[in-house]
């Protein structure tokens, strides 16, 4: 087993850095970029799978759902999912 040595720059925690701070500001709005990239991915997945088009076609005859964007049908058919696997 080998161990590991930090020199003591390295080594050096000032009282301001916590480890659940270890990631900057910038660090955090580029992951908040990802987010965004991933739920587009996720979403148009979700969209073009047979479970939400077998959902959005039992639900034809609702306007209301159907007037509705494409993110909102997949946040609602996700919602309902989750409702029916809760139980």
């Amino acid at each position: 087993m080998s161990s590991l040595t930090l020199s003591p720059a390295q080594s050096f925690v000032s009282r301001d850095t916590h480890p659940c701070r270890a990631h900057s500001r910038h660090d955090r709005v580029s992951a908040r970029g990802n987010d965004a990239e991933i739920w587009e991915n996720l979403n148009g997945a979700i969209a073009s799978s047979s479970g939400f088009e077998r959902w959005r076609s039992e639900r034809s005859a609702d306007a209301e759902i159907q007037s509705l964007s494409k993110e909102q049908q997949v946040r609602i058919y996700l919602r309902e999912t989750l409702e029916t696997l809760a139980y």
